[in-house]
């Protein structure tokens, strides 16, 4: 487990060697292990709506990570997908404890392999509310819960309800799935301030949902 949030995207460069258990993770070697299971396929992790190709792996087996095709970090072809971040200190991890309407899979984050540059409170305010880029237009994303049922979400703000204090005003809301709060303990959710990196993703507390990468 990671130290306040660190994290790293598609590592180690040589896939092939096992990732260490005390080191920063690779949160997609979390989605990589259902594949090396041999419980599903690389091609099941590209969204149709994109340009993004299967991980070429011939055998699954002897790979650890998915490959990481081009410099930019947190961006990869082969991988459509952002998983609820597991390797931080305040992620209670995801079992048969968790809240159903909790998310833990949806369409990319915008702000890792989206690469939108503005910050994701103005972000929030334009038409496109921070959407996913997997979509025409960012109108969406599929989003995938706990409980198993998935939905098309026309925003980001989805999942857990709660409130979140800013100075002297107390707002309720849901969670923003591609973003963290950086308020403390006393942000039950995420109105959608800080934007996780390809190195960092640090949850505020159990109820605020970070989906990498």
């Amino acid at each position: 487990m990671a130290n306040d949030g660190l994290m790293q995207n598609f590592l180690p460069f040589n896939r092939s060697n096992e990732p260490s258990t005390t080191g920063i993770p690779s949160v997609s070697v979390d989605m990589w292990a259902v594949v090396r299971a041999n419980n599903t396929t690389p091609k099941q992790f590209n969204c149709p709506s994109t340009t993004d190709v299967p991980d070429p792996a011939q055998d699954t087996t002897a790979y650890y990570d998915f490959q990481f095709d081009t410099p930019n970090p947190g961006y990869s072809q082969y991988l459509s997908y952002a998983y609820q971040y597991q390797h931080d200190p305040n992620r209670r991890i995801i079992g048969p404890a968790s809240e159903p309407t909790f998310p833990f899979m949806a369409d990319a984050n915008p702000y890792i392999k989206g690469q939108v540059t503005d910050t994701p409170l103005n972000d929030r305010k334009s038409a496109a509310r921070g959407n996913s880029k997997n979509h025409t237009n960012r109108e969406g994303q599929n989003v995938l819960f706990v409980d198993g049922h998935v939905t098309f979400e026309k925003g980001p703000d989805v999942g857990l309800s709660g409130r979140f204090q800013s100075g002297l005003t107390v707002s309720k809301g849901r969670d923003n799935i591609y973003t963290f709060h950086a308020g403390g303990l006393n942000q039950p959710v995420d109105p959608g301030v800080a934007a996780p990196t390809a190195t960092s993703a640090n949850p505020g507390s159990t109820s605020d949902a970070v989906l990498v990468p």
